[in-house]
């Protein structure tokens, strides 16, 4: 989760792979506790601070 932040240059691939990790693995965030909170914050985060694609704001939404 590190990289996803709005300052990596490369933030639709990370937001791309989350998305795909998540439809893959689901319950991954709840492998440790406060991981899904940690997420939703650096996801909303990325929404407000970072120029994404339409395909990578919807990912992450």
């Amino acid at each position: 989760m590190r990289k996803l932040e709005p300052k990596n240059v490369y933030i639709d691939v990370v937001a791309h792979t989350v998305w795909a990790l998540l439809q893959h693995r689901p319950a991954i965030v709840h492998d440790e506790p406060g991981t899904l909170g940690r997420l939703q914050e650096r996801a909303a985060r990325v929404l407000d601070e970072a120029a994404v694609s339409v395909q990578s704001r919807r990912e992450l939404e």
